[in-house]
This record gives structure tokens, sequence and C-alpha cells, in this order.
């Protein structure tokens, strides 16, 4: 009786415990999702500073799960600089904080698969590193720079393969143009390349999602970009313009630009956008990077062109630009299928420079069948289909395709 009194004992305890751990489980994975979900909402339901103190209990007791460092590090980051407008308030202690806490997630497993803020860790640790890199530029800090872009490099934060496509993307460009980028890992990697390697400092490049801010503004006229001549009434105005969707007319290509917030207004980015082409677009070329915001130009990147062309603006002239295939491009293709990455934010733009690979092939058929034939058995050497690009379903389309026009 005895026995069965203490076996019964122990089953309770061990129930007990298991109980226990069942609902720390679920207290953690309701702490990630509450987290998660307060970092992507505009509007915050709790103070950043009180979700840290949450998450650094979580890490304490859940030392080898990746989620509450990868989620802590993007908190952290929220609280150096909580927008684009703040970015000058950026300080070197708390970059570097975000950055151990990135790097603590990539020593856990080298792949991180929990859900995304916005950017993955590498691409995060980039970031984090060439957004302060920024900032002391705009303070006219250049050895500061030089130090946050290597320790970004140094890090694992910067990606040769992205940095390869990126001076592609600038070989494509006419000398003086003007470059409206899109997204960090392009962004960053244009600035890394003109500011680290001196490369194509001819080129005027602007972020579309911060050259609506006073502090960048300053800093573009600062080195060669041209005013803004709506931009001192959008500093008083709201943030919104009343738009109806207008198509834009130019030779050889109409441009739908849409009212992107609510289907009624433009932001700043897009009437900025519109005053540089009305003001200097006659002397000057722009180029728009084909996949920004939508939201942000009012929906023009996405009207006529692929990925990796631009909007090519030329006085009254508009069109695609799309790059004729070249042994460059080969090249790329081939360190694209050696090259490892664990980050999803950077296997998007392999995806994307692939995707745009396949799409110029097939832009050229029927007329050039015979070249394109030619090209596409040399795309399959360099670039075995180990894996399609995890974004675009029309891949295999293309892929079923050639296979079917090009069989023996």
């Amino acid at each position: 009786m005895a026995c069965r009194t203490f076996r019964l004992r122990n089953l309770f305890l061990w129930l007990l415990c298991a109980a226990g751990t069942l609902a720390q489980a679920q207290d953690y994975d309701s702490i990630m999702r509450f987290s998660l979900a307060n970092l992507k909402s505009r509007f915050a339901e709790m103070p950043a500073k009180e979700q840290a103190q949450r998450l650094e209990l979580e890490t304490l007791r859940y030392p080898k799960r990746q989620e509450a460092y990868y989620l802590l590090a993007y908190t952290y980051s929220r609280m150096n600089s909580e927008e684009a407008q703040k970015m000058p308030e950026m300080t070197y202690p708390m970059t570097l904080k975000v950055s151990q806490l990135l790097e603590k997630v990539i020593s856990i497993d080298s792949t991180y698969n929990g859900p995304l803020v916005v950017l993955d860790v590498y691409s995060k640790i980039n970031s984090e590193w060439s957004s302060l890199a920024l900032k002391y530029l705009a303070e006219e800090k250049p050895d500061s720079a030089r130090i946050c872009f290597n320790e970004s490099l140094k890090r694992g934060g910067i990606n040769p393969a992205i940095l390869q496509i990126h001076r592609h993307i600038l070989d494509a460009i006419e000398p003086g143009a003007f470059l409206i980028s899109s997204g960090d890992n392009c962004t960053y990697s244009l600035l890394y390349l003109q500011f680290m390697e001196n490369y194509r400092t001819d080129i005027r490049i602007a972020d579309v999602s911060l050259i609506g801010t006073s502090w960048y503004y300053t800093y573009l006229v600062n080195h060669g970009f041209p005013h803004y001549h709506v931009f001192d009434s959008l500093v008083v105005e709201s943030y919104y313009t009343p738009w109806q969707d207008t198509t834009l007319h130019f030779d050889g290509m109409d441009v739908l630009a849409e009212a992107t917030y609510g289907g009624a207004y433009i932001g700043q980015s897009g009437r900025i956008i519109l005053d540089l082409l009305s003001h200097y677009g006659p002397k000057k070329l722009f180029y728009l990077v084909h996949g920004s915001d939508p939201e942000q130009n009012f929906g023009m990147s996405d009207r006529g062109c692929i990925h990796y062309s631009f909007v090519r603006f030329e006085g009254e002239n508009a069109h695609c630009e799309q790059p004729a295939i070249g042994e460059l491009d080969w090249q790329i293709l081939e360190n694209l299928d050696r090259a490892q990455t664990h980050d999803r934010s950077i296997q998007r733009m392999f995806d994307l420079y692939v995707h745009w690979f396949l799409y110029y092939l097939y832009s050229r058929m029927p007329d050039e069948a015979h070249i394109v034939k030619q090209e596409y058995a040399r795309f399959k050497t360099v670039y075995p289909q180990k894996r399609h690009p995890e974004f675009y379903e029309d891949y295999s389309t293309l892929i079923a395709y050639f296979d079917e026009q090009f069989k023996e």
C-alpha cells in the first residue's frame, strides 16, 4: 500500500511538472506572438522598453531559443531609432547591442527559421551598422562611417554576391544620372560601393524611404542631389496629399501613378519624386529601381517593368531599361549558385536576379530563339536547379516553357 501511494505521489508530481513545463512553453509562445505583432504594428500596444524587459527574461529562461533573441534585437533597434526621421539619434553602443543579439541568434544556429519582423538576421546586422554609417556620413564623420561598414563586413552583414549585383546595377546607368533606390539591402549596398570602394560616385542616389526626412534632405543636397522644390511645404503640411489615379503619358510607356494610401492619397515620397521629375527630368536621367514599395512611389515602379530593370526617365520620355545579358551576368549567376546564404532577405534578392535573367530570355522569344537556346543551355549548366526561387510562382512555368521549346 505504501509503495502504491509512493508511486501515485511521484506520478502526481511528474504530471504537475509536465503541466508547468507546458504552461511555460505556451507562455513563451504567446509572448513571442505578441512581441512580433507589437513590432509589426504601426501603433504599438506596449512600449519598447517594457517589451525589451519581457524578452530579456525569456532569453534567460530559454537561452537556446533563437526567436527571443531576434525579437529582442528588433526591439532594441526600435529604441535606437524608432523611425527614419530619428536615425540621427542612433548610438554606437545600442547598435553594437543589437548586432550582438543577432549574432547570438546565429551562434545557436546559422539558419534562423522563425517569423520575421522585416529583415532576416544577416540583413538586419547590415541594416543596423549601415544605418549608423549613414548617420555619421550626414554628420560629416567619414572615419566613423568607415568603422561601421567594416563592422558590418566583419560580423557577416555584407554579402559579396549582393555587392556584385549592385555593381552591375550601377554599371547599367549613364554617368551623372539620379537613382531612386529602395530597401536596406539595395540602398546600403550602393552606399557601401560608393563610399568604401569609390565606385560610380558620379551617380546621385537617394533612398525612397528616407527621402522625405529633413536630415536626409540636408545630407543629399550637401552631396550633390538636387533641391526638392516641394520640400519646404512638406515640412509644414500634412504627410498625405489628395490624389486620384493618374496615367502619366510618356513616349513609349504610360505610367499609372496610383493613390496608394487608402485609394485617395499619396505620401511625401511620391510628391517628392513627382517634383524631381517635373523640375529636373528634362535635364537629367532619372532611374527608379523596380521593386520598391508601391506605397512610397505611387505604384510607378510596378508598371511595365520586370525586376532588376529600371523605369528610365529622360525629358518627356520614359521606358523600361533591360540591360542585355553580358559576361558579368554569367559571373554573377555562377556566384549565386556557389554563394551560401542562410538569410531569407538575401535569398530573395538572389531569386529576383534569377527571375530577371529567365524573364529576359523569355522576352526575346521567338524572334531570337536560336540565340536564347544557347543561352538557356548555358544557364542550366551555370545555375543548376538545386532550388527554385521561393517568391515567384512563374519560375517553374518559365523553366517548363524553355524545356518544352528546346527539347531534343
